[in-house]
């Protein structure tokens, strides 16, 4: 069963919210627990779904999903390229999104009753039936509360509607030489109807007293509530060469981007949201948690030129065998950091909210000088605001340091007598071969004692391994 109250939390707001049931189950009392409604009669802003099939959400029609492409040979060694879509979240999503709003009024929880009818030595007969395998009708009932008003738990918009994300691209792609090709692509993307789940009914405003009076509807504690109200954005331009030879094969790509969302960043946001006001939620907009502005990776297999048919070889087989067949690998990469929230536990604008919704003021530069894993974050910088206001501080205003890393290794092919498709390759493999430190995110949370210190890096410290890998 779902069930869940319509409040979309505007700042414009209908006068009556309703909490709806796809039907009504039958009175409490007489031996008969949850669900079950307590007085036989629905309280108020309480009503059952108008829709015929009992549905609580109403179904989407517009779920179609077009694909256009075009490619055009603009010279014998030129193409334009451009290409557009249309696409939904996947299924997979659909179903964890149904679980969300289960187990709520006038249910109390989910049941669960293990080892059913297990025998032992204490009870080597059935103690559970199929009519009644909790045991209600010997112990207390549970039942629901007076109204489901009080809860706190995770409700669903009835006019829920499911992701789509519009992408496209358009770019040039020139044949440099047989061997190599360069092309440059700008690469978009604007996702609509994201899911937006994060503590609705909240004060309207910052202030003394009691939040819940401040609220719209003061009927409803605050609680968790998911919209299909997000939306975000992609720009990018992608540079690439590459280079494909018997002795020589090479890739080097560039992208500059900027991912933009207001809110939420992930496709479907039900737990990790950011929002400091509800009734504002443009305020929230800025680059996304996951923004790289700078990526540039380069990659490339070297075959040595040593051994037989090689450019140097020697008259020894045994020579040759021994220089022979080895190939030089290498991948290089260089990134921007990763954009993060500062977080303060509390209510401090004394709005109902919970959880790490409040940003702090900001009042100097916000890094150290120089940045370490100590001192990374000025903290005399990043105060909290005052009592009963939102903090100063935007979202995802600060950024870990960028990263490099380089990855090397050396293959050896060693042909095997058995058959010309058998060989033995040897792998000597060097990860993070230089031991470049990238420092982590610092803790974020202000108010901690460890606050703008880094425990942690960004990637792994130098690995080495060596491997032997049978073709046949």
């Amino acid at each position: 069963r779902w069930v869940g109250f319509r409040n979309r939390n505007r700042p414009t707001v209908s006068a009556e919210q309703r909490y709806i049931l796809t039907a009504v189950p039958p009175a409490c009392g007489n031996g008969v627990s949850a669900p079950c409604i307590p007085g036989g009669t629905l309280p108020a802003h309480v009503v059952v779904t108008p829709q015929k099939n009992h549905a609580i959400l109403y179904n989407t029609f517009d779920n179609w999903q077009p694909r256009l492409g075009l490619a055009y040979r603009l010279r014998p060694a030129t193409v334009l390229r451009a290409s557009a879509g249309r696409y939904f979240d996947n299924w997979a999503d659909t179903l964890q999104k149904s679980t969300d709003q289960q187990g709520t009024w006038p249910d109390v929880t989910f049941l669960q009753n293990n080892s059913l009818n297990h025998p032992t030595l204490q009870s080597p007969t059935p103690t559970a039936f199929a009519q009644d395998p909790f045991n209600f009708g010997s112990a207390p009932q549970i039942l629901p509360s007076p109204t489901p008003f009080g809860q706190a738990t995770t409700f669903v918009d009835p006019n829920y509607q499911n992701p789509y994300s519009i992408q496209w691209n358009f770019g040039i792609q020139h044949e440099l030489g047989p061997n190599t090709v360069i092309e440059a692509n700008y690469v978009g993307a604007h996702d609509s109807r994201l899911e937006t789940g994060f503590y609705r009914n909240v004060a309207v405003t910052p202030g003394p007293g009691d939040p819940q009076l401040r609220a719209p509807y003061p009927y409803i504690a605050p609680t968790w509530y998911d919209e299909s109200v997000g939306r975000s954005s992609y720009n990018a331009f992608q540079f690439k060469m590459e280079r494909r030879s018997h002795a020589v094969n090479y890739l080097v790509s560039y992208t500059y981007s900027k991912a933009m969302d207001i809110g939420c960043d992930n496709y479907t946001a039900s737990e990790g949201c950011s929002v400091v006001n509800p009734y504002n939620f443009d305020g929230n907009k800025s680059v996304a948690g996951f923004d790289v502005t700078h990526l540039l990776s380069v990659a490339g297999v070297y075959q040595l030129p040593f051994g037989k048919g090689q450019r140097f070889q020697s008259g020894s087989p045994a020579v040759n065998a021994i220089v022979g067949n080895w190939s030089f690998n290498g991948i290089f990469t260089a990134r921007s950091g990763a954009p993060f929230n500062i977080s303060i536990n509390g209510d401090v604008a004394n709005t109902g909210n919970l959880g790490y919704y409040e940003r702090p003021d900001i009042i100097g530069p916000a890094y150290d000088t120089p940045r370490t894993a100590t001192h990374f974050l000025n903290t005399a910088s990043i105060v909290s605001p005052q009592p009963e206001t939102f903090g100063n501080m935007g979202r995802n205003f600060l950024r870990t340091p960028h990263v490099t890393n380089s990855d090397l290794s050396l293959f050896k092919i060693i042909p095997l007598p058995f058959s010309e498709a058998t060989k033995l390759e040897f792998r000597a493999e060097f990860f993070n071969a230089f031991n470049f430190q990238a420092l982590g995110q610092p803790d974020s949370t202000l108010g901690d004692p460890a606050f703008g210190q880094v425990s942690q890096t960004a990637q792994t410290e130098r690995e080495i391994q060596f491997a032997l890998k049978l073709y046949f």
